[in-house]
Order: C-alpha cells, then sequence, then structure tokens
C-alpha cells in the first residue's frame, strides 16, 4: 500500500507534466521512503531511476534542518573546502596566490552558507585551521605551523585595522583626540605598551604632520601643523607666558569673522607665524594627519593597497610583522645556526639589519632604476621610526596596572 502511494505520486506529477509542459528531472531527484522494505526500496529504484535520499534535504547543497547546524550536517562544507585547496592547480600557488584563493574562493562558499544558517563555532574553528594550513603550507595534510596568527591574518585592513584595542586607546588614553599624543604623559595606570608609544610621541613628533582644512581639531600649541614644528617651543622657548592663547586652543577657535585672533607681533618669529595665518583659508573639511620626512610626504599608503604586486604585498607584511626567516629568528627557535648576516658577514642578521644597517644590500639597489626612489625609502624610514621591534613584546596582550 505504501508503494502504491508511490505511484501515484508519480501519475500526478506526470499529469503536472501533460497540462504545463514542465518535466520533472530525475537525474536530480531522489525520493525519501519510510517505514517500507529494502526490497520495496530497490523496486522504486530501479523502476524509476531516482536515487533514495537521506535527511537533511538538501537545496543547492545546502541541508534543510529546522535546528542549529552540527559539525556533521557541515560536513559537506568541509568537504567541498577541502576539495579547493587540495586541488592540483592550488598546490602551485604562492603564498599571495593561496590568501587571494582564501579571501575570494573560500570566502564566497562561506559566505554562501552563512546567509542561511549560522554555522556552529566547531565548524568555524575546523575551517579556519583548513584555511590556516593551505597559507602557511600550501597543503591541509600537513602540520600547522603558522607565522602569524589566524587572528591577525584576518584583521581587516581599515584606517584603524578595525582594532577595538585603537579605539579603546584612543577612548581612553588619548581622550577621543588625536592630538593629546603628544602632551599626553607615561602613567603608572598604563600597560608597558601604552606607555612605550607615548614615550616615543616626542620621536615620531616631526614626521606626522596635521594638513589644517577647517581647523577644529588643530591644537594651535601642540600639532605640527606649521613649518616650525611645535609652536610651543617655538614662541615661548621655556617661558611661562602663553601669549593669552589658551592651552587646548585650536585654529577654528582663534578665527573669528574671518580674522586671526592673535596678539600684536612683538618678535620676529610671532610675525612669521602671522604671516603663515594669512595663507591658512579654513574650509568645511576635516583635518587630517599624513606622514613627512625631510619636506615631503610619503607616497606609499601602506602594505595593502589595489596598486600593489600580491606576491610583494605580501613578503613586505611579513617583514613589517618581523616573521621572515632571519638568522636571528632562527637561532631564537633553538636551531644552531652562525647568525652572521650572508651578505656583508659585519653583523647578526636580522630585519632591521637587512633594511637599515647592511652596506651590501643598500649598495647593491639601483637607485636610477626607480621612478620614485624617495618614496621607496621613505617606506622604510616609516618602519624605522615605528620601531616595530617592539612587536616581539607584544604578541600577548599586556596587563594593565591596577
Amino acid at each position: 500500500m505504501k508503494v502504491h502511494s508511490y505511484w501515484v505520486k508519480l501519475h500526478v506529477l506526470r499529469e503536472f507534466e501533460l497540462r504545463s509542459g514542465l518535466a520533472v528531472s530525475v537525474q536530480k531527484s531522489s525520493f525519501f521512503a519510510s517505514g517500507i522494505t529494502e526490497a520495496e526500496t530497490d523496486l522504486i529504484k530501479f523502476s524509476t531511476g531516482m536515487p533514495m535520499g537521506t535527511l537533511p534535504v538538501r537545496y543547492l547543497g545546502v541541508p534543510l534542518c529546522t535546528k542549529k547546524l552540527s559539525l556533521l550536517n557541515c560536513e559537506g562544507l568541509l568537504q567541498q573546502i577541502k576539495s579547493r585547496l587540495s586541488s592540483w592547480s592550488a598546490k602551485s600557488l604562492s603564498f599571495a596566490g593561496r590568501l587571494l584563493l582564501i579571501k575570494t574562493v573560500i570566502t564566497g562558499i562561506t559566505t554562501f552558507w552563512c546567509s542561511t544558517f549560522i554555522l556552529s563555532q566547531a565548524c568555524v574553528k575546523r575551517i579556519n585551521s583548513l584555511c590556516g594550513v593551505f597559507l602557511w603550507q600550501g597543503d591541509i595534510e600537513q602540520h600547522h605551523t603558522a607565522r602569524v596568527s589566524w587572528k591577525v591574518v584576518t584583521k581587516p585592513k581599515g584606517k584603524e585595522s578595525g582594532s577595538v584595542w585603537v579605539a579603546w586607546f584612543k577612548t581612553e588614553v588619548l581622550n577621543g583626540n588625536m592630538s593629546n599624543l603628544w602632551i599626553m604623559p607615561p602613567d603608572r595606570r598604563y600597560s608597558w605598551q601604552v606607555n612605550k608609544i607615548l614615550k616615543l610621541s616626542s620621536k615620531i613628533f616631526s614626521c606626522v604632520k596635521l594638513r589644517v582644512q577647517n581647523g577644529q581639531s588643530c591644537l594651535f600649541w601642540s600639532d605640527n601643523w606649521s613649518p616650525y614644528g611645535s609652536l610651543r617651543s617655538y614662541l615661548l622657548d621655556g617661558s611661562a607666558s602663553t601669549l593669552g592663547i589658551p592651552d587646548h586652543a585650536t585654529l577654528a577657535t582663534l578665527h573669528i569673522n574671518n580674522n586671526w585672533m592673535l596678539p600684536p607681533a612683538r618678535s620676529e618669529r610671532l610675525v612669521n607665524i602671522h604671516a603663515l595665518l594669512t595663507t591658512i583659508n579654513l574650509n568645511e573639511s576635516e583635518d587630517y594627519y599624513e606622514w613627512e620626512v625631510d619636506g615631503k610626504e610619503l607616497r606609499c599608503l601602506g602594505v595593502w593597497n589595489k596598486a600593489g604586486i600580491p606576491r610583494h604585498s605580501f613578503l613586505t607584511w611579513l617583514f613589517v610583522l618581523n616573521r621572515c626567516p632571519t638568522r636571528d629568528r632562527i637561532r631564537g627557535w633553538g636551531f644552531q645556526t652562525d647568525t652572521a648576516c650572508v651578505l656583508c658577514n659585519q653583523a647578526e642578521e636580522s630585519r632591521d639589519h637587512l633594511f637599515f644597517n647592511c652596506q651590501y644590500s643598500w649598495n647593491s639597489i639601483d637607485k636610477s632604476s626607480i621612478d620614485d626612489w624617495y618614496a621607496a625609502s621613505s617606506m622604510l624610514a616609516r618602519m624605522y621610526i615605528l620601531d616595530l621591534e617592539g612587536e616581539k613584546r607584544t604578541d600577548t596582550p599586556a596587563r594593565s596596572k591596577t
């Protein structure tokens, strides 16, 4: 009787085909049965050519479940990702090629599933593990050893890198104003990392220029907005007088009715400031910061940019994070190896030595073949100023003193 109900359903579909012209694709169809014998299911298979399906039902490769997906339900997704990462074409990719495959193909597959379901935490961890092994080893069957943690690899590349820590630093330490970086002293309440940044602020002050637009965030005394640097040092020269200008005055507050509210010039330096302000026209745009070295702007906006070659960007990113296998790092891993630089043999081979101190590497660069040599050297100067060597100590979160 149960098999008879199956034939009735086929007869209804046949009538629908004759009346509408829409036929059932047997190759894409399957049947589900319950409470019948194995002989009866075999009879249906042989008579219709349809395979017997299993629950949960899948639509476009996605299981249709009424409950939250388990790791077993996501096995189809994992197998699909494994097949992409194990294909012969993927095995010949470089680091940058693997990263691009993960960002486009693997992310697209995962996003398709996430548009329908909430993936389990175990499934997400398994996907991240597969992508991490593939990125660094090129083979998902290899042991997982990563140069950079997956959390850092997947960090957004926005203006503030999507970092909650950066937002906290700006809000809590700098009181929501980046200009306070130049006047905020170290404090025992802050962690070692925060105090280190505050101590380095004086060293990078001359390289960070504030471009005046509306003047609302530009502090007259503290910011590096003029060619004379800090006006507190330029005008006051250790004097306690502030010329009647408040400590936290901005250019916008000093510009009233198209006039600059400054005291009369009684020194040559103040005359220079008066002359400089006559060349500044405030507008409605926001003030912004730029890196500047020796009076020239840094043209390199960052490691990741649309015009960069992916292989070069990936290698530069590893050097900025100090994750390339230089000899000093290899010795730190416990291997007994000579740490002398292979190029000059005069000092220990490290990231900073290869980029800044090795005479052989600098002399071997053909500066005449670079269209904008200053932009290239400025990028190296920026890395040096930021003192990224401190990254070694910040791999684990710093603990604030209370």
